[in-house]
């Protein structure tokens, strides 16, 4: 009976270094995704045989793995839903009095920067309403969360003020004036979005039939922004295009022909210049250029 029981002991202690030593081996080999899987592994047994020091150990482990520069980057959606397994941990050992504040916070922080440097505004507007609910609970018990102050105060009230930050909520002046603060202050983040934003929305009023001075208005600002923008390949992203096209067709629509030629030669000489680096554009070449040729047939 005693052989058993110390069988049992070595078993147990025995699975505990397994699946740590085997998210050793996955990281070792450079399989980064399945060493923090099986580091998770490792957490889930430690917490639930109330190990708190060895739980510790391999949370900051994942910690120091997610904070890898590569490894959002080649891995992200792996690297979002482990950072949000993180905090699920560091939440229950924090309630568990055997976390601390700061543990949790940063992973907090940590998930809204993800997000916000992303580009994706709507999940970091989230992501940071967590902070705030946090700060708010243990405010008074504990201080300001700490890494509330870590965010813009401007991007706070941009929060606070917004139902949503998708960029595809229906035109409106006020939600565009918060685009716009945000895109000037992150303009290599949030530009092109802004950008495109303007250019969804013109094409929707636009297709109303209703509304076409104001996508008249929303197609010149998006043009205005991707020439703010910078695109890694083309240097100005080549959705400028489409904007110079929607733009000539409303204007043909009106016969304003001598504007609609403007937008026609510009979308031209766009198209050349992308041409130059991706033999792609010369379809959109021909097409601009016979664009061009016919306007200008309609002018006389």
């Amino acid at each position: 009976m005693n052989d058993l029981c110390c069988n049992n002991s070595r078993k147990e202690e025995n699975q505990k270094e397994d699946f740590e030593l085997t998210a050793n081996t996955y990281y070792e080999t450079g399989d980064v995704e399945s060493a923090v899987d099986a580091y998770f592994q490792a957490a889930e047994y430690y917490e639930k045989e109330g190990d708190e020091r060895a739980l510790s150990r391999v949370l900051e482990r994942i910690e120091e793995l997610l904070e890898d520069i590569y490894y959002p980057k080649y891995y992200p959606e792996h690297a979002e839903t482990s950072r949000i397994r993180l905090i699920e941990f560091y939440t229950k050992q924090f309630e568990r009095g055997s976390g601390t504040y700061d543990l949790l916070g940063n992973q907090q922080y940590l998930l809204w920067k993800f997000y916000f440097f992303s580009g994706r505004l709507g999940e970091s507007q989230k992501a940071a309403f967590e902070i705030f609910r946090t700060n708010k609970r243990y405010n008074k018990k504990l201080g300001v969360h700490p890494f509330l102050n870590a965010i813009d105060k401007t991007l706070v009230r941009i929060y606070k003020q917004s139902s949503s930050l998708s960029f595809s909520e229906p035109y409106s002046d006020m939600g565009c004036k918060r685009y716009e603060t945000i895109a000037r202050k992150y303009p290599l983040l949030y530009m092109k979005r802004l950008a495109d934003y303007y250019l969804s929305q013109g094409v929707k009023l636009a297709n109303s039939g209703n509304e076409t001075e104001k996508a008249e208005e929303l197609f010149l600002k998006a043009i205005s922004k991707y020439k703010k923008s910078y695109d890694d390949t083309y240097e100005t992203p080549p959705s400028i295009l489409t904007a110079y096209q929607n733009l000539a067709i409303l204007y043909e629509q009106k016969d304003r022909y001598d504007k609609s030629l403007r937008m026609w030669r510009q979308a031209l000489r766009y198209s050349r210049q992308f041409a130059q680096w991706d033999e792609n554009y010369l379809g959109r070449v021909h097409f601009f250029q016979s664009a061009v040729e016919k306007t200008k047939t309609k002018i006389g």
